[in-house]
């Protein structure tokens, strides 16, 4: 989602809530079928990283 549009969500006096989770949802798929499997892989990689290093 772009900032502009994100925007116009939290200026809106009622933000629909379900609705900016399946853009979310939606765009965060679009994303990763853009990935190779190898880009998955070093990004679920990095991610186990972090996660194991904020448990110390």
């Amino acid at each position: 989602m772009r900032y502009q549009e994100l925007n116009e969500y939290i200026d809106a006096s009622t933000i629909d809530v379900e609705q900016l989770i399946k853009e979310i949802k939606e765009e965060a798929r679009q994303e990763v079928n853009a990935m190779t499997p190898k880009e998955i892989f070093d990004y679920l990689k990095k991610t186990e990283a972090g996660i194991n290093a904020n448990r110390k």
